[in-house]
Order: C-alpha cells, then sequence, then structure tokens
C-alpha cells in the first residue's frame, strides 16, 4: 500500500494506514452505573474549504469524557512522532492492532508499544509543521470505569495533498493515573495525493485478495522464482504479511537476491521486528540483483511506464490514454545476464510493444548499484503493417560485456530480417554497444543474403574482428553491399553519430 512522500508518512503507511481487530473480554459495568455518551462530527457548512476538517474536541465534549478522547489522540500522535507511547496503555492491554477492515479479522497484525516506538525511531519519523491530524467524526461512552471511543482520523501534510483516514474503536479504564488503554484497534478507509487516491472498501480488498488467488494459482502451474515473487507482492499489496512471509521462506534458503531481502525487510518490519528488517536490508548491497522481469514490471506499474511508451499520453492533453487501444504497452525480456564488472552488476536486453500498431523496439538495461535503469535503444522493430522499411525480425545470442579502454562495451550476436525500399536483405553478425559516454550501437554484419527476382536469395559473407582499438570487415565471398561498409574502424567512427 503506497502512501506518503514524507518520512512521517512512511510511519502512516506503515503503522497508521493498516489496520483491523480481534474479539477482546470487555469489562462489565456495574449495575446501576449511569451512562454517558457524546457523538461529534465536522459541520459540513463551517468547514467547506476541507482545511480543517476536524471536530474540536474542547467545545463538543464535555470534561470527563474529553479526558477519554484526549488519551487516545495523544497515542495516534506518538505513534507518528515518539513520545510517551506505552504509558498510555494499561499493563495489561492488549497490542496495538492493525488490519484491513472492520469486520475481516483474519489478517491482524498485533505489536507493541515498544515495537511501534522502534519503528518510530528507526524512520526517524517526527512530525513536522505541515502535519495536522484530527477526528472528522468521534463517539465516546462511559459507562463508570470503563469507555469506548468510536472515531474516523484523518492525516495530513502539506496543504491538504497527501491525506490518509482511518477508522478506530478504542477501549479505555480508568486507573489512578488516568484513563488508559487496554486495547486499539484501527483499519484504513481511503488515500488520496494530488495524482492519485485509493477507497479501502470491500470492492477493493477483493481485487487485491482476487490478485493474491491468482498469483498462487500460477506458482501452483509454474513455480518459479519469478511467479513466487509474484505472489509474495500481491500478498504484501493486499497486507497480508503472514502469509507472505511463508510464500517468501524458500526464496531465502542459501543465497536470496535483492528482491527477496526487500520483501523480508517490508515484512520484518510490518510485524514490528526491527532488527531483522534492519539485517535484511544491510544485506542487500551484497546480495544478487533483482530480476530484470521484475524491474519491467514495477516500471510498468508506475507513471514510469508513459516513458517507455509516450504513445500512452495525448500530445494535446498530455494524459494517459488508458481507454484507447493506443494504451498498449507491453515488454519482453530478451536477456537478463549478472556481469559483476566494476560497477556494472547486470545487463539485459528488453523489446517494448506500443501502441495500436504494435511498435517495437529493443532497449538495452544496465544494473549498477544493485539498480536497474534504462541505458539506450539498441534497434527499432519489428513491426507489424505494411512499411517498406526497417525491422522486420531481430533476436539477439551470446550475450557478454567486455572492457575496453577502462570502459564497459555491450556485446551480442544478432539475425535480423529489414526491409530497405521494399528490398528484404537476412543478415547476421555481430552488434557491439558503448555503455560509455557514446551510447550507441554499431551492427557488424557476417552473412547477408538479398532476395532476388529470381527467388533465390544472393549471400554475402565476411569476416568481423572485434580488437581493443575497434573493429574491421573483410568481404570473403559474394558481391560487395552498399549496406555493409568494409574496413578497419575506429570505436569512435564505429559509435559516430548517424
Amino acid at each position: 500500500m503506497t502512501c506518503l512522500a514524507t518520512r512521517a508518512a512512511v510511519v502512516l503507511a506503515l503503522i497508521a494506514s493498516a489496520c483491523a481487530g480481534s474479539p477482546s473480554a470487555r469489562r462489565s459495568p456495574e449495575v446501576g452505573q449511569a451512562a454517558e455518551n457524546q457523538r461529534c462530527s465536522v459541520d459540513p457548512e463551517q468547514n467547506a474549504d476541507g482545511y480543517e476538517p476536524w471536530v474540536d474536541l474542547d467545545s463538543c465534549l464535555t470534561g470527563g469524557l474529553r479526558d477519554v478522547a484526549a488519551v487516545v489522540d495523544t497515542a495516534l500522535l506518538s505513534e507518528i512522532n515518539g513520545g510517551t507511547y506505552a504509558e498510555l496503555f494499561a499493563p495489561d492491554a492488549e497490542p496495538r492492532i492493525f488490519g484491513r477492515t472492520a469486520e475481516d479479522e483474519r489478517f491482524d497484525r498485533r505489536l507493541t508499544p515498544a515495537q511501534i516506538i522502534a519503528l518510530v525511531v528507526h524512520y526517524n519519523s517526527s512530525a513536522d509543521d505541515s502535519f495536522r491530524a484530527g477526528f472528522p467524526s468521534i463517539e465516546v461512552e462511559r459507562i463508570g470505569d470503563t469507555a469506548t471511543v468510536r472515531a474516523t482520523r484523518l492525516d495530513v501534510f502539506g496543504s491538504g495533498e497527501d491525506a490518509s483516514t482511518h477508522a478506530l474503536e478504542a477501549q479505555l479504564r480508568r486507573a489512578e493515573n488516568g484513563w488508559r488503554l487496554v486495547r486499539l484497534r484501527s483499519w484504513p478507509l481511503s488515500w488520496v495525493t494530488q495524482d492519485e487516491g485509493r477507497d479501502y472498501g470491500a470492492a477493493y480488498w477483493g481485487e487485491m485478495d482476487a490478485a493474491v488467488h491468482r498469483a498462487h494459482q500460477r506458482v501452483m502451474a509454474t513455480p518459479t522464482v519469478d511467479a513466487r515473487r509474484q505472489w509474495v507482492e500481491a500478498l504484501l499489496s493486499a497486507l497480508r504479511f503472514q502469509e507472505a512471509e511463508e510464500a517468501l521462506a524458500p526464496q531465502l534458503v542459501e543465497q536470496p537476491d535483492v528482491d527477496a531481502l526487500e520483501a523480508s525487510a517490508r515484512i520484518h518490519l510490518a510485524l514490528g521486528r526491527v532488527e531483522a528488517g534492519q539485517a535484511a536490508r544491510a544485506s542487500i548491497p551484497t546480495a544478487p540483483i533483482r530480476a530484470l522481469v521484475s524491474y519491467m514490471r514495477r516500471e510498468m506499474s508506475t507513471f514510469m511506464r508513459e516513458d517507455w511508451c509516450p504513445s500512452l499520453v495525448d500530445d494535446e492533453e498530455e494524459e494517459p490514454s488508458e481507454d484507447d487501444e493506443d494504451a498498449r504497452c507491453e515488454f519482453e525480456v530478451l536477456s537478463d545476464v549478472r556481469v559483476g564488472s566494476g560497477d556494472l552488476d547486470g545487463v539485459g536486453l528488453v523489446r517494448i510493444v506500443e501502441g495500436f500498431e504494435a511498435q517495437e523496439s529493443t532497449y538495452l538495461v544496465l544494473s549498477e548499484g544493485r539498480a536497474w535503469f534504462r541505458a539506450q535503444r539498441v534497434s527499432e522493430g519489428p513491426f507489424i503493417g505494411n512499411q517498406t522499411d526497417g525491422v522486420e525480425r531481430i533476436a539477439f545470442s551470446d550475450v557478454a560485456v567486455a572492457q575496453v579502454a577502462g570502459e564497459n562495451e555491450f556485446r551480442a550476436r544478432f539475425e535480423r530480417t529489414r526491409l530497405v525500399s521494399g528490398d528484404r536483405f537476412d543478415e547476421r553478425g555481430v552488434v557491439l554497444c558503448s555503455l560509455g559516454r557514446a551510447g550507441r550501437c554499431a551492427f557488424l554484419v557476417e552473412r547477408i543474403a538479398e532476395d532476388t527476382d529470381q527467388g533465390e536469395a544472393l549471400v554475402t559473407l565476411y569476416e568481423v574482428h572485434v580488437s581493443e582499438t575497434g573493429a574491421s570487415v573483410r568481404r570473403t565471398s559474394g558481391p560487395a553491399h552498399a549496406a555493409v561498409p568494409e574496413g578497419a574502424f575506429s570505436r569512435e567512427t564505429l559509435y559516430a553519430a548517424p
């Protein structure tokens, strides 16, 4: 559940926005005790701008009930900025309960006050001047020395562009030192930013659970590492942390990769195990890098999808046209190779298919410092359509990285079919791509076959030699081709701008 961008909001997303409860024993009031009950809610007319959408506890509650509400308010604020959190709970209180909805108690998380304070310290979170919080609605009921609070809580950062709302139920008992929490339970209602929002209703959780089911079915059908990774991600998105931990366990055996350690850290922190979460994060710099397919899946699930597929954005409105067939944006990982050459961890090739006409491009993607990023386009095409120029088919093999003059160079074999003014050429050879400042690729042809009017292919063969200084191409048989330059070429020439 992705939430707010500030450090304090990280804690909100982890703690205050994920909640549900379990039944607990309630203290029975003595016969004859009078009940007090007061309910307050925001007046829409007085808060039309929504800037201060909270009730004023001092004016809407009487003294005794105001004291009860103040304990709950202080506890919730302490979950953001620390403070005397543990002192607000009775010695026999239940752990703080977090879950998904008011009724569904299957996925509850129960954290002790000490664990919550450790999380606050871990995230170095404190409420800055832009943070505001309060109760849009609250009901307080007291019978003798017991009290119950039912409320909605709104946490806002900035001028309201980041906000989360959750519901809660608290049970308190009066002690010699004042009211103390016996049970505090909450669950998320909504989250909103300037660009997006989410309602955590039954429909949302139904979608999340359906995604978990589909991912689990894929694991049962094809028990690959990537299928299990998707299952774990689906469980985390559904706030089913205990199940996610069980699903992740096989990936933590022997040498877990970056994805497995990141998921492990998220699970440990969500369950209040700060030291274990920190240990998992500390292992990431020496772990195998994440699979390229995992990186691409995340890219395609964020706004970066539009960067890979510009046709998603309407030129006039500059908004994604997701309801149009032009919104097609798919990827295929062609290669994913671990390198370990200097700062370079891995190299891969990704084919992107976008738009109504299924335009295709092949990109070189690199991993440095445990993180993938797009380097450059290797080839446009293959295409689907009636074009008379362009790549009709292309395939790569034997992907590798070499060190040349202190810089990394991508190398692979290729086979492609391309059209030039309607004439078809079948080619194979070697492709070189500079991974340094040049950032360009050169295709060196070893064999080219041209279709003729007689139905026979006219074949020319070349000898290609790659050295530390450049490359040479020498024809060994067949007629010369203007599309295949011959001779010796320096790397500056190979990677020169067209």
